[in-house]
């Protein structure tokens, strides 16, 4: 009977995370997708993709061709309509959270504080810039992921390396500095 009542317990937790995870996005998330590019996205818009973005200037500002060669390609797949970009964002930002509720089940081996975590990251108010502004969208949003994925990666296999298994952490991590370089 004990262990019932904290199923119970703990079903109506994550059910009411699962609510609130819902509203969170309805009341704050879902109106991204009426925004319009606005501040760094205008520098993109009109760039094409090519090898010359993976090469550095000497009036250079910042170093992400993956971020800007994303954020191209995007613009391309989507024809420039914020509406989808905004809608690839979310998504993206979703699979982040599903990457960090590995992340942290992995840690822990708690399911209830991967939901806890990925909750509290989920309604973050740092979120909010990464969500409506595109630009910061496709440059923050995956480096954060690559960087999630390597540390998966490397926890894994920790004990059971071969240069395979360090090749590819390397390469994520890689990938995690040239879609933003503070990674």
């Amino acid at each position: 009977m004990q262990g019932f009542k904290v199923f119970i317990i703990a079903s109506l937790f994550f059910l009411s995370c699962l609510f609130n995870i819902l509203l969170f996005f309805y009341k704050f998330y879902i109106p991204s997708l009426n925004f319009n590019f606005f501040s760094d996205d205008y520098l993109y818009l009109d760039r094409k993709l090519e090898l010359k973005i993976f090469i550095p200037t000497k009036n250079i500002y910042r170093y992400s061709p993956l971020g800007v060669a994303f954020f191209i390609l995007f613009n391309k797949i989507t024809n420039s309509s914020t509406f989808s970009m905004h809608l690839s964002v979310i998504f993206l930002f979703l699979l982040l959270n599903l990457t960090l509720f590995s992340l942290v089940k992995l840690i822990t081996k708690n399911f209830f504080i991967s939901i806890l975590s990925v909750y509290f990251f989920l309604i973050s108010p740092f979120n909010y810039e990464v969500i409506y502004w595109l630009c910061s969208a496709f440059f923050y949003l995956p480096m954060t992921l690559f960087y999630i994925l390597t540390f998966i990666i490397f926890i894994k296999f920790k004990n059971n390396t071969n240069f395979k298994k360090i090749l590819l952490i390397n390469l994520l991590y890689l990938c995690s500095i040239l879609f933003q370089e503070i990674a």
